[in-house]
């Protein structure tokens, strides 16, 4: 047997053996212990990191929206002011396009009521009363426009279809002749006061009658006029003569406002992303600099710490390998298994380690 071989080693080499195995456990667990450490620091590395991160980002946003909201503010405020110029311009032309309306149309406009007065005096001298000079006996009596037809046809639909209809359902009992009966009285009264009305102001007045015809010709010709003369004047897109131009400077100098806080926001938020941004950022972080160090530098320690630990159980490892498991086999690399042969030994009956390990295989309830 060489000088390396335990087996022809007394006890002693098993309490080396035992020494060499707890120091390898000791390394183990230090390096276990180190490197749940160090997890936790990394962790709580991380987590400060993404709370830092989370809060730049948040303050940044916040800030971004501020100044973001300065300038829409201003640029609100200018857009009210320039809405409240413009309803006042719009009242303005309004009043001067009624004055220019006024006083172009002033000769038709008069000449309209003097088509009027005529109409009352023809009225007057033909003793029909006033009470006709309206629109409803002109389109019944004097149709000559599609909206006297329509007129028309309105009243007869009342006439011949509501009143009797309304009458026989409301007023009367449900029998068809009762139907019958409210169409003829209806039709009866309402067409004796049309012939009435008809011979008593025109079939007595054909002179007037026909007076009031060419007279209400001359009226639709002037309507027709006065209508096309305000068309004419509204459709007018020449805003000169109506003394509007204070309120397109101050239109055109708002806008120009606009136009210039725009542009300043536009630069303000490039500024902000250049520079204030970096440096609300640079200010976060170096809030807890030190402590985020300190646990940086403790991680660095107990990373080296755990990597001199490990690398000391596997020297420890690799000499265990090379000095026992080789000769007692890798089931007998532990301190109970060690423990049991120095037992062994201790009763005198082996010398060597060899022997000791025959022994402990001649004890299943041991082996087991």
């Amino acid at each position: 047997m060489g000088e390396g071989n335990v087996l022809s080693g007394g006890i002693d080499v098993l309490y080396a053996m035992k020494d060499s195995l707890e120091e390898l456990e000791k390394y183990k667990g230090i390096s276990a212990e180190l490197a749940q450490k160090e997890d936790a620091l990394e962790k709580e590395i991380a987590s400060r990191e993404k709370a830092l991160q989370a809060e730049s980002d948040a303050v940044v946003k916040k800030r971004r929206q501020e100044i973001e909201a300065s300038y829409e503010e201003q640029i609100s405020k200018t857009k009210a002011r320039i809405k409240k110029v413009k309803a006042k311009k719009e009242k303005r032309k309004n009043a001067k396009v009624s004055e220019r309306i006024k006083m172009e149309t002033g000769e038709l406009q008069e000449e309209r009521r003097g088509l009027e007065e005529e109409l009352k005096l023809i009225f007057r001298n033909s003793r029909i009363p006033n009470l006709f000079n309206n629109r409803l006996y002109y389109a019944l009596f004097m149709p000559r426009t599609f909206k006297d037809f329509l007129i028309i046809l309105g009243s007869m639909l009342l006439v011949l279809l509501a009143i009797p209809v309304g009458v026989y359902r409301f007023l009367l009992p449900q029998k068809t002749w009762y139907l019958v009966l409210s169409y003829v009285v209806t039709v009866v009264i309402f067409g004796g006061i049309y012939l009435f009305i008809a011979s008593f102001t025109k079939e007595k007045n054909q002179e007037a009658a026909g007076k009031v015809k060419e007279v209400r010709k001359k009226l639709a010709l002037n309507h027709k006029k006065i209508k096309a003369e305000i068309k004419s004047i509204r459709k007018d897109k020449d805003e000169s003569i109506y003394g509007l131009e204070k309120f397109d400077d101050e239109l055109k100098e708002l806008e120009e406002e606009i136009e210039k806080i725009t542009n300043e926001k536009k630069k303000a938020l490039v500024s902000f992303e250049s520079n204030t941004k970096n440096a609300v950022i640079e200010e976060i972080q170096r809030r807890d600099q030190k402590e985020r160090d300190a646990l940086r530098d403790e991680h660095d320690a107990v990373y080296r710490q755990q990597k001199q630990a490990e690398e000391k159980a596997k020297a420890c490892s690799i000499d265990i390998a090379n000095r026992y498991e080789a000769y007692l086999g890798k089931s007998m690399m532990s301190t109970v298994s060690v423990d049991r042969l120095i037992e062994i030994m201790k009763q005198g009956e082996c010398t060597t380690v060899a022997e000791a390990l025959a022994a402990l295989k001649t004890l299943p309830q041991q082996n087991s």
